[in-house]
């Protein structure tokens, strides 16, 4: 697995599922994620960033 500086996982590797990838907000809120067969998965937050 990989980090980044605040600690939010960036990158899976999983020999079952394969490479995922993360990324986050400036809040550190996860905004997206993708899977191994590159489906990406997309998160919406409200303004209290619920």
């Amino acid at each position: 697995m990989e980090y980044d500086i605040r600690g939010n996982k960036t990158k899976m590797n999983d020999p079952d599922m394969g490479t995922w990838t993360y990324s986050y907000n400036a809040l550190g809120k996860l905004v997206s994620q993708t899977d191994a067969k590159g489906q990406t998965s997309t998160m919406v937050y409200d303004k209290l960033g619920a």
